[in-house]
């Protein structure tokens, strides 16, 4: 208010001073407005209200669906924008896509009405031109910029990523596209513009007519079966000679079957098969590549395997055991070629994966999923089938009142797949993860974890077969049949074997390793809790005197087949030594003796 009243006097007195003062001196109202405008500014200016243009609609037609009216507005041209309900109908205005939908729009609109009276479709249009700039898009790359990361695609045989096609956008004067748009623009590229051409049904026939004879090399690669189907495309298995004697090697007990993704751009699975060794590592004995993933292509997998090494070798074939996960397909494709006189494990990492996701579902108290999950590690440490079976009926006693958790646990992992503990199996592994490994191999060192086309990666297998099959000729790779010890397993041993509560009974040893000293008797327990402090009390066997044939209950020995407990025991009984280059790593630390350490005297004093 002072403000508005000192300009109210100084509009009163502006002619009266302007006649007294002359041009270029300021009055004492001036003087006077222009400190208190310093110290009271002026209010901010309201903002000015948005000017809306009224749109001059024109019409496109009337239709009396609304599919119809639809078909003239092209997705890629023309997006809904807003929607208002008036006396004549409902309203429906579309916008350019040219344009993005947050900033400036394209002025070019189109408008529906929905009529409220005989419920007709009117198209119209604004009839203003489209204000957007055509050269450049509104997102992703440009043109000239998709242009130079082709040309630098080309030069480097499709092996080219995101950084250097940043560098050469740089080179070029552009300045932009990030780094995932690039990324983006280069699989766009691998996936439509291939090496090579299109495979044909010919020329497949004629790539697998060329490599279906058994070689002399061993490590070339040659087909083992084919099968080639103009409506259900191919599938092959390639293997060498080497490669496939990994089963005879190994004594052809048991195999790995897994398939692995993300190979090809036709969704081509690839399914691997091999064995392990004492040492739980990986070999490949042969790769199929086929459309499909069901029964029949493990079938058409196995069976190829089994006809061509029994030709090699003039022996039968039959492995008893295989190793893999929850899929029916493999275990029913083993089933029906090797027969059911065989065993089926389940992956233990599948099983305790799937348990962790089910048990925090099904349980909505923490502490009991932990307790639930706590036992189930002790159950999968079974030592035989009859503690399993034992401990089984125990487990689900003690959890009777999780009634949700029990039904799943009996129908997933009792009656579908029960083989998924130790004791199933002594000396071969529990899990897949080997297989696995491997599988992370083939994409990091041979297919770089770049899809490729079908024919593209035909060749890319028989490289990939050929590698792995000369890693074993060249002593890169080997099967070992003993397992290996590492210098801290014979330290461990070298401490245990001074146990003073051994018991030895003929060949077999007992040896309480916890605070509990309960006796086993042959599989029979009160509750799960006194099956658990059971596994405190172990039991060691050397029917020959040896590790090789030498056997332990604790959890190390089932998954390692070898524990300290057993060298321990081997060293005590003189069984083995401990070899000198392992001895000299061993620091030998003086027994401390009785009472008060002494201080440390003065120096040049001699002192112990």
């Amino acid at each position: 208010f002072q403000l508005l009243a000192l300009i109210i006097v100084w509009d009163e007195v502006r002619d009266e001073e302007s006649i007294e003062n002359p041009p270029g001196e300021e009055s004492e109202a001036s003087i006077l407005l222009n400190s208190t405008a310093e110290s009271s500014p002026l209010p901010p200016a309201l903002p000015k209200k948005k000017v809306y243009v009224k749109n001059k609609w024109e019409d496109m037609g009337t239709f009396s669906n609304m599919d119809d009216v639809l078909k003239l507005l092209p997705t890629s041209d023309w997006a809904f924008h807003y929607e208002s309900k008036t006396k004549d109908g409902v309203k429906k205005v579309y916008r350019c896509t040219k344009s993005k939908r947050v900033g400036p729009q394209c002025i070019a609109k189109r408008q529906i009405l929905i009529s409220s009276s005989d419920w007709f479709y009117y198209l119209s249009k604004n009839g203003d031109l489209h204000t957007h700039d055509d050269s450049k898009p509104i997102r992703g790359l440009s043109i000239d910029a998709q242009k130079v990361i082709k040309e630098k695609y080309d030069s480097q045989d499709r092996k080219l990523t995101a950084l250097p096609a940043k560098r050469a956008l740089t080179r070029n004067g552009i300045a932009e596209g990030t780094l995932p748009q690039i990324t983006y623009q280069l699989k766009k590229l691998r996936k439509n513009n291939p090496k090579g051409p299109e495979y044909s049904i010919i020329g497949l026939e004629t790539w697998f007519k060329e490599r279906e004879s058994i070689p002399e090399d061993l490590d070339v690669p040659f087909v083992l079966k084919s099968e080639v189907l103009s409506t259900e495309g191919f599938k092959f298995v390639i293997s060498t000679r080497r490669l496939l004697q990994n089963a005879v090697d190994q004594g052809g007990s048991f195999l790995h079957a897994d398939a692995t993704h993300k190979i090809c751009f036709e969704k081509r699975p690839l399914i691997v098969v091999g064995t392990s060794d004492r040492n739980r590592k990986f070999h490949p004995i042969a790769f199929c590549f086929t459309r499909t993933e069901t029964e029949s292509d493990y079938i058409f997998c196995f069976r190829a395997i089994k006809d061509t090494l029994e030709t090699i070798t003039k022996k039968p074939f039959n492995p008893k055991t295989l190793q893999a996960d929850a899929s029916f397909a493999i275990h029913n494709g083993y089933v029906k070629v090797f027969g059911t006189n065989t065993t089926t494990l389940m992956c233990w990492f599948h099983v305790r994966n799937n348990l962790k996701k089910n048990v925090r579902k099904l349980l909505q108290d923490p502490t009991k999923s932990k307790e639930i999950l706590d036992d189930i590690h002790f159950l999968q440490v079974a030592a035989t089938p009859a503690d399993f079976e034992a401990a089984l009926k125990l487990f689900l006693k003690k959890h009777s009142k999780e009634v949700a958790f029990v039904d799943y646990f009996k129908s997933e992992w009792v009656s579908k797949h029960p083989n998924w503990y130790e004791g199933i199996l002594r000396n071969f592994p529990s899990t897949n993860n080997g297989l696995e490994s491997f599988n992370n191999v083939i994409k990091e060192h041979h297919t770089y974890r770049e899809r490729e086309k079908a024919n593209e990666f035909c060749e890319t297998l028989e490289k990939m077969t050929s590698d792995f099959s000369i890693d074993y000729k060249g002593g890169v790779k080997k099967i070992n049949n003993t397992p290996l010890i590492s210098d801290d397993l014979w330290r461990k041993g070298c401490a245990f074997k001074h146990q003073k509560n051994i018991i030895r009974k003929g060949s077999s040893y007992r040896v309480e390793i916890g605070q509990h000293n309960t006796r086993k008797t042959k599989g029979k327990f009160a509750n799960f809790d006194e099956y658990k402090k059971s596994l405190s009390t172990l039991t060691l066997h050397f029917p020959n005197k040896s590790l090789e044939d030498a056997d332990c209950t604790c959890s190390t020995f089932l998954k390692k087949y070898v524990c300290e407990h057993l060298i321990g025991i081997a060293m005590k009984e003189k069984f083995i030594e401990c070899p000198e280059n392992v001895t000299r790593k061993f620091v030998h630390v003086i027994a401390k003796k009785n009472g008060r350490p002494q201080k440390a005297k003065k120096a040049l004093i001699m002192q112990d």
